[in-house]
């Protein structure tokens, strides 16, 4: 079954059973009723592949276990005791620490939404509570700690929002890495859910959301390529600058008109970091290659009391994926030509 645009209006103008009725006459009652349950079943199609991966072609997990050392890495950075609520404060013993690990400087990993954050809201002017991107700051660390690269995680008590303030203190050190002579690449490692898609009808959600911004460097929308290359062959769904149907406590969105509200993980707004570092190196009159990947959570070490949590052995199955899919890539990105 397909949806048209006069249909998907008609839910969202109409979303009440005896309205439809009203404008569509008794007739339409089925109809109605069998798009709601097409819709539902497809829905929870959708989160179950999105667990199972089922294109994946990582054919077995390795002998060195990368779940663990993410558990690990998770706790020590972000939340001791892998709960929803130990994020917020997670291991840090002031407001808006970091940790700043200076490895090898081409490549500089940030996961500034690793732990629970602060953000202003353009329509009260209140800085409201952000929930963490879980996993994010796992992955970066185990990234950094095989590559040898660097890295900038927060670890806590974050005050405001690093990918939505024009100042913060992750920017600051950033700009000491980007006038680097050797810097090559900044990776923004952040969390998505699970199950997100283009259209209603979709049979799989995304995986991997890839922003490169409104106007990215040749270097840049060439590594993008690769790195959707990279996932595809892996099994993972990804798009570059992707456009999605949002949702509101599960129910899709709409525009006056009508039609689905959707939105993308570009990275184009001026406060992200992958912005902000585009912004630095074209003032400094340097080529650096700036994405921000976005994960789902299906590819995520996650707390144990998460709402959604798929479970022991698709974590392990999908960390692992999201790690070698990422270390290839970066390994790709950093050959030298």
């Amino acid at each position: 079954m397909s949806l048209s645009v006069e249909e998907e209006a008609a839910l969202a103008i109409q979303p009440e059973r005896d309205a439809y009725i009203a404008i569509y006459g008794e007739s339409a009652v089925a109809e109605y009723d069998e798009v709601l349950d097409y819709l539902r079943d497809l829905e929870q199609e959708r989160q179950e592949k999105a667990i199972q991966l089922p294109g994946y072609s990582l054919p077995q997990l390795p002998d060195t276990d990368v779940y663990e050392r993410l558990l690990d890495a998770e706790r020590n950075l972000a939340s001791p005791r892998l709960l929803v609520e130990d994020y917020t404060a997670g291991v840090a013993t002031y407001d808006d620490e970091l940790l700043v690990i200076e490895g090898l400087a081409q490549v500089l990993f940030t996961t500034e939404h690793a732990t629970g954050h602060m953000r202003l809201d353009a329509h009260s002017g209140l800085l409201i509570s952000k929930e963490a991107d879980y996993g994010t700051a796992a992955i970066g660390k185990i990234l950094q700690q095989d590559t040898g690269q660097s890295l900038i995680t927060p670890v806590g008590r974050q005050t405001s929002d690093a990918n939505s303030a024009s100042e913060h203190p992750i920017k600051d050190v950033m700009k000491t890495f980007i006038a680097r002579d050797t810097a090559k690449m900044h990776i923004s490692l952040h969390g998505a859910k699970r199950g997100r898609v283009a259209n209603l009808t979709d049979d799989r959600g995304f995986d991997v959301f890839i922003g490169v911004g409104d106007n990215p460097t040749e270097e840049t929308k060439d590594a993008a390529d690769k790195l959707a290359k990279i996932a595809k062959n892996y099994g993972l769904i990804g798009g570059i600058n992707q456009f999605f149907v949002t949702k509101e406590e599960g129910q899709p969105q709409y525009n006056e008109d009508g039609t689905l509200r959707r939105i993308s993980f570009s990275a184009a707004n001026p406060g992200t970091t992958r912005s902000f570092a585009q912004t630095e190196a074209e003032r400094l009159g340097k080529p650096l290659i700036t994405i921000q990947v976005e994960l789902s959570d299906a590819l995520r070490i996650l707390p144990v009391d998460y709402d959604f949590h798929p479970g022991i052995d698709s974590q392990r199955r999908g960390t692992n994926l999201a790690y070698f899919f990422l270390q290839e890539s970066i390994s790709a990105l950093n050959q030298k030509k």
